[in-house]
């Protein structure tokens, strides 16, 4: 059980309240972005959107202490590491999901945000580590 404690602490809650706000940034936004682009170009401009609402929410809210301010010039490269492979996972499950696992719904609209939804949830314990040990270490 210890080694799932980081799970419980309020910590990981405000990582997934600042992450979820992110996501929601970044699925209304690729929702909006559909009209005007393919679909996988929509993920990846949304995913920057979302991914600015994260940083910001992520190092004010969630892994900053008073006692030890964070340095951003260390941080944003982390950032982006962490939240490349992110990207990545997002993009190759939303895209598999929608064009292989939901064949049978006839209604692109509805495949597209059912298969975006579901890439967004992998990489949020991949995500909280990568922020926690690299980007706010």
């Amino acid at each position: 059980m210890k080694k799932y404690s980081s799970f419980l602490t309020s910590e990981f809650s405000r990582f997934l309240l600042a992450g979820g706000t992110a996501a929601v940034v970044n699925y209304i936004s690729r929702a909006i972005l559909g009209n005007y682009m393919s679909f996988s170009a929509s993920i990846v401009v949304a995913y920057f959107l979302g991914m600015t609402t994260a940083f910001i929410l992520f190092r004010f809210c969630v892994f900053s202490t008073p006692k030890q301010p964070l340095k951003l010039s260390k941080q944003i490269p982390y950032f982006f590491l962490v939240n490349g492979f992110a990207i990545v996972q997002i993009l190759i499950v939303s895209i598999l999901v929608e064009k292989y696992a939901l064949q049978s719904v006839a209604n692109l609209f509805i495949r597209q945000e059912i298969a975006h939804f579901m890439g967004l949830l992998l990489p949020a314990i991949s995500s909280f580590y990568g922020h926690k040990y690299l980007t706010y270490r």
